[in-house]
């Protein structure tokens, strides 16, 4: 049995959980406790912080692939022959340490650093997609910043969605020293309320 090195995601039913064993991503069936994790990715590639989408019609996962410094936003599609992940390459940003789903499937938040060899700017990302819980990186675009990165080491470091989508929650430190919680309206990621 291959041991949780990393975030888990559990699945909207709540069947089922995946998680990072050592550079791979697994999943457990939560209704059969005996049963084996199974291995969804080879260990060619290096993967974290999996997010399954929020919906019980299809089993879909975003999470980081890392390369080096680089880690990039990926999906995958789980079959009963495991996943493909397939990525959205930004040499730019690296993505991972929080990726939320918004509950209609249709946007995604990610922590992200500028590439830009100090590695001091950093936000929330945010990609699109009008095809609901996609895993075909195409229908995503392209990620953009939706934080204020204006001033290094200062930023947000979280932000996701109530489930009900009434509310935003943010950890920043943009204004002091330290980071804090901020609740806000959904659409506020700028924090001017």
């Amino acid at each position: 049995r291959p041991l949780a090195t990393s975030v888990t995601a559990l699945r909207a039913d709540g069947t089922r959980v995946a998680y990072i064993g050592g550079r791979r991503i697994y999943v457990a069936n939560i209704t059969k406790p005996d049963a084996t994790p199974i291995a969804l990715t080879s260990d060619l590639d290096e993967f974290s912080d999996p997010s399954w989408a929020p919906t019980a019609d299809v089993n879909v996962l975003a999470m980081a692939r890392i390369k080096g410094n680089d880690r990039d936003l990926c999906f995958g599609q789980i079959t009963k022959d495991g996943m493909t992940p397939q990525c959205i390459p930004d040499p730019k940003v690296s993505v991972g340490r929080a990726i939320h789903w918004a509950q209609d499937g249709k946007s995604i938040l990610a922590f992200g650093v500028l590439n830009n060899g100090a590695f001091n700017t950093f936000g929330m990302v945010r990609w699109r997609s009008k095809k609901p819980f996609s895993a075909d990186p195409a229908d995503w675009g392209k990620g953009r910043f939706v934080t204020d990165v204006s001033t290094p080491n200062r930023g947000v470091i979280d932000a996701a969605l109530s489930p009900n989508g009434k509310q935003l929650a943010l950890v920043s430190n943009i204004g002091q020293s330290f980071f804090r919680l901020y609740l806000a309206k959904p659409n506020d990621l700028a924090m001017a309320k």
